[in-house]
């Protein structure tokens, strides 16, 4: 009388415990290259808005700090001790052209 044995043999076990060990570690290794992609996403988005942020309070500090150009003034060809005492300079007026300035001596 033949008759067989219910219990699996060892070597297909270990062979069952092999393909779930590959298959378990295939499966956290693509995990792992995910969740590193998501990661460096993020940071990449972190520092965009960091220099963001950055960049607008430069842009404040420059509009509110007086950085702002003067407003055009009417030239004036003698500056403060370039020319002499007895001497008197020439006042010049500057007008908005289609062009761009024009300046002209005051009468």
């Amino acid at each position: 009388m033949t008759q067989t044995s219910n219990l699996p043999r060892f070597d297909t076990l270990l062979a069952r415990m092999g393909g779930f060990l590959r298959r378990t570690g295939s499966f956290l290794s693509k995990a792992a290259v995910g969740t590193l992609i998501v990661v460096a996403a993020g940071f990449v988005a972190l520092a965009t808005a960091i220099a963001g942020l950055l960049i607008a309070i430069a842009a404040l500090v420059m509009r509110l700090g007086g950085f702002a150009r003067p407003e055009p003034a009417m030239a004036r060809v003698n500056r403060p001790g370039s020319m002499g005492q007895g001497e008197a300079g020439t006042v010049l007026d500057a007008r908005r052209t289609a062009r761009g300035w024009t300046v002209d001596p005051r009468a």
